[in-house]
């Protein structure tokens, strides 16, 4: 099975943004690796920040490389890795990429936003 794992993007009001290793994420990779599993990341936020017309920063790629990313690995399963609360649009917006390439891509969101609110994400989002 291949599983493509992804940073979701997010928006912050500053041009400087503390930004740390997540570590979640590679534990998940690591598992799913031992586990007999091809398994990739993607982290869109290591782009340097894009200033929005409000005066925010955002922190992530474009769509488009983010939807060549997944056809290029063409993935069975992804999750989405969605820590922060104010990136939970991001995820979403994620999330709609994924399906709109395949619909029978399983899709997953983990991270402290989905842990916290449970059942909110599906609620919340159309993907």
């Amino acid at each position: 099975m291949r599983v493509l794992l992804i940073y979701s993007p997010y928006t912050y009001p500053h041009a400087y943004a503390l930004r740390t290793e997540l570590l979640g994420i590679t534990y998940l990779a690591a598992a799913v690796r031992a586990a007999g599993h091809e398994v990739s990341i993607l982290d869109p936020t290591i782009n340097p920040p894009i200033k929005l017309p409000d005066g925010s920063f955002f922190y992530g790629g474009t769509d488009e490389e983010v939807r060549d990313t997944i056809i290029r690995q063409a993935p069975d399963v992804v999750g989405i890795s969605c820590h922060y609360v104010f990136s939970h649009q991001e995820a979403f917006r994620i999330a709609s990429i994924v399906k709109s390439i395949d619909s029978r891509i399983i899709t997953v969101l983990g991270g402290l936003y989905a842990s916290v609110y449970k059942e909110r994400p599906l609620l919340d989002s159309d993907a």
